[in-house]
């Protein structure tokens, strides 16, 4: 795509808040000439909030945009998915899901195989931060002049949990004690599935296939 208008606004103003006025710029509220075919509107998920979902649906738009919620069950609609590379040659999975929302509008599965080795990468940094902390702290419990007491480390894993949260809720973290002193730090990973690297487009699109869709929004 290309810049067609902009607009400032004033710095405390919501990106959210903007799209009826910035639709209006660019169509003056005309509807698309000479046809009965209804504009689309590809949105990121800051701007697709449920107020102006049914604010671009109740004004006769259709709508593609990044689901602002990730699916947890979902079926996809075809056993394999269909692929294709985006501008930089990176491969692209794609299939519609079974299920539709509540208001009738489609999910598209999109798997990035790039974003996936990020995300993954990202995982595996944080989670080498959080051990390596978690290995501190059982050390010091064997050297003289360091909080031992059971609480206070209760308080500090507690600590670490918060700076590491994106991966800290993935670990089961037990403290042995004894007379209200901590002994041992130990921790384990749980089993806990994470799909790297998949997102979802909602849209108001129901007769599009999944390349369509992906054409579309990326337009």
């Amino acid at each position: 795509g290309f810049v067609k208008t902009s607009k400032l606004y004033a710095g405390n103003t919501a990106d959210c808040t903007t799209l009826a006025d910035i639709i209006g710029s660019l169509t003056g509220s005309k509807k698309t000439a000479a046809t009965d075919k209804k504009t689309v509107v590809a949105l990121d998920a800051g701007i697709a909030t449920a107020d102006n979902i049914k604010w671009l649906t109740g004004n006769g738009y259709d709508y593609i945009s990044v689901s602002r919620v990730k699916l947890r069950d979902y079926t996809l609609a075809h056993t394999t998915p269909v692929t294709i590379t985006d501008n930089r040659n990176h491969p692209i999975e794609l299939s519609l899901v079974e299920e539709p929302a509540d208001n009738g509008d489609r999910f598209l599965y999109v798997h990035s195989k790039l974003k996936e080795v990020k995300e993954t990468s990202m995982d595996n940094r944080a989670a080498a931060k959080l051990e390596a902390e978690l290995k501190n702290l059982n050390n010091g419990l064997g050297k003289k002049g360091t909080t031992k007491k059971y609480d206070s480390i209760m308080t500090r894993i507690g600590r670490i949990r918060e700076r590491n949260k994106a991966v800290s809720k993935f670990y089961e973290i037990t403290v042995t004690q004894k007379d209200g002193m901590a002994a041992n730090v130990a921790w384990e990973v749980k089993e806990v599935k994470k799909e790297h690297g998949i997102y979802f487009l909602r849209t108001s699109l129901k007769d599009k296939d999944e390349k369509t869709l992906w054409n579309i929004y990326n337009t």
